[in-house]
């Protein structure tokens, strides 16, 4: 499993992919410079990184396909099982590198210079943007499994718009969590418990997807 894990990073360090990244984490300077409010933050840290963080899987995808590797690991002392799991637990490393560049962000919103917000409010729109992330995350992977990397590519992008029009409604003050009569931290504490089953249910698809190509 760590091989598998330690090969998807490595597609990471290919030049069109490395700039890539760098490029979606470069941005969030421009970004903290033009959108001094909470709606750069949440650009960044709800939008921006958390949709950077599900393309690992495409990318190790795109390079499976290259190199037939996916054969390759069928061959491995390995279950299926593992093998998705190894995809996951990579993607998931990646979501938290992204996350810990999204708390930076965050935390320059509120010490920084920009000061825009409150270190309550910073911290919540952060772990919106971990929350959402993972539910991007779980919904992404069972989509690229499913449809392979060309098709899944399409869902993927989807995906992006539908949160890219919950970011707009937000941004044009919609605000998405005052519809509920709740507190805002039980309302993320729920939301981790949701993204939680969604990403156990997305993993179980997952192997029987994945099992039922290679039976």
């Amino acid at each position: 499993m760590k091989g598998i894990i330690y090969k998807d990073f490595l597609g990471l360090l290919q030049p069109k992919h490395a700039m890539s990244v760098l490029l979606d984490i470069i941005v969030t300077i421009p970004i903290m410079l033009f959108f001094k409010n909470i709606y750069g933050l949440a650009l960044t840290c709800i939008l921006l990184l958390p949709m950077t963080g599900t393309s690992l899987l495409q990318i190790s995808m795109e390079q499976d396909e290259l190199s037939n590797f996916d054969k390759f690991q069928l061959t491995l002392p390995l279950t299926k099982k593992q093998i998705i799991l190894s995809k996951y637990l990579a993607g998931l490393l990646f979501m938290g590198i992204l996350a810990t560049v999204s708390l930076l962000v965050s935390v320059a919103y509120f010490y920084g210079v920009l000061a825009v917000a409150d270190l309550q409010t910073c911290l919540q729109i952060w772990l919106l943007g971990v929350i959402s992330g993972c539910m991007f995350l779980s919904l992404s992977y069972v989509g690229f499994l499913l449809l392979g990397n060309k098709k899944g590519t399409i869902v993927y992008f989807v995906l992006a718009a539908v949160t890219v029009v919950f970011y707009l409604f937000g941004y044009f003050n919609f605000d998405a969590m005052a519809i509920f009569n709740i507190d805002h931290n039980l309302l993320l504490l729920i939301g981790a418990g949701i993204t939680i089953a969604m990403l156990l249910i997305s993993y179980s698809l997952s192997v029987k997807i994945y099992t039922k190509k290679h039976s």
